[in-house]
């Protein structure tokens, strides 16, 4: 899969601290399972910096239930609610992980300018690449099965950096 949308399957190692993610076993999602399978039926997710819903309409058309979703700007926030149904919690900063519903798949579209070719590339010096540790937070707190972030290129090698 060599494409500019593609999706990224990972897993934390659990027993590591916040600052120090596993990233040794980041897989490509099977192309060809997710476009044969189409069943998520029974998994829930959340989805962080949700914008109009991207996430969720993907992940609804496979089958998984949205238990949370997360969106600091107002406007967005009110068309994902009219699209969906379900009201963004606001600023991701503000909200404590034990707030939080189960969940067996954390989505985030991170603001990725902090990280993207096309932008400055200030990694976790820019404070939008900072958002990515509230994404670590969570899954340290709730341990999700699988993370679904916002493919940019460059974040692989800002974290990587860091260990």
């Amino acid at each position: 899969m060599k494409n500019d949308i593609e999706l990224k399957q990972a897993v934390l190692d659990n027993n590591q601290p916040i600052n120090n993610l596993n990233i040794s076993n980041l897989q490509p999602i099977n192309e060809y399972t997710a476009r044969t399978t189409k069943n998520l039926e029974g998994f829930r997710y959340i989805d962080l910096f949700a914008g109009i819903g991207g996430f969720h309409l993907a992940m609804s058309s496979f089958g998984a239930e949205c238990v949370f979703a997360s969106e600091w700007d107002s406007s967005a926030a009110k068309v994902y609610e009219d699209n969906f149904g379900l009201k963004p919690h606001g600023d991701i900063t503000k909200i404590d992980e034990s707030e939080i519903p189960y969940h067996d798949i954390l989505c985030a579209g991170f603001p990725c300018q902090a990280f993207s070719i096309s932008g400055k590339q200030k990694g976790f010096e820019d404070t939008r690449g900072t958002l990515f540790f509230d994404i670590a937070r969570i899954t340290k707190y709730h341990k999700p099965k699988i993370l679904f972030l916002e493919n940019v290129k460059t974040l692989l090698n800002t974290i990587m950096e860091i260990h």
